[in-house]
């Protein structure tokens, strides 16, 4: 049971990430490079790209989440304990971006 519950977290993780590129794209698309506050993703959007860098930042994540899967050894208490917390901070990202693109949907709405 515990094996069917980290795959279910694993995959809201994964989803998460999706939505999180989605949101991201839509900020910085409408925004600039310069909003993006995470610096890691900043340096690879400068370098490769709005949507390359973010494909090649969203596969460094993934193969973290498989190395955390099946190299480190984690018991099944800090494996649970580990996603959920990420989950819980992407989702704070996630609707901090959508907040920000609804914003500024807003403000071009008005102009």
């Amino acid at each position: 049971m515990r094996i069917i519950s980290l795959i279910i977290l694993a995959a809201v993780f994964l989803v998460e990430n999706i939505l999180d590129a989605h949101s991201t794209y839509l900020v910085v698309s409408n925004t600039s490079i310069k909003s993006e506050k995470n610096p890691v993703a900043r340096f690879l959007f400068c370098r490769f790209g709005l949507i390359k860098g973010m494909i090649i930042l969203k596969s460094i994540i993934v193969i973290v989440l498989i190395l955390i899967f099946f190299v480190y050894p984690f018991t099944n208490l800090e494996l649970h304990i580990i996603l959920s917390i990420s989950i819980f901070l992407y989702l704070l990202v996630v609707l901090n971006n959508y907040r920000i693109y609804i914003k500024l949907k807003k403000q071009k709405i008005s102009k």
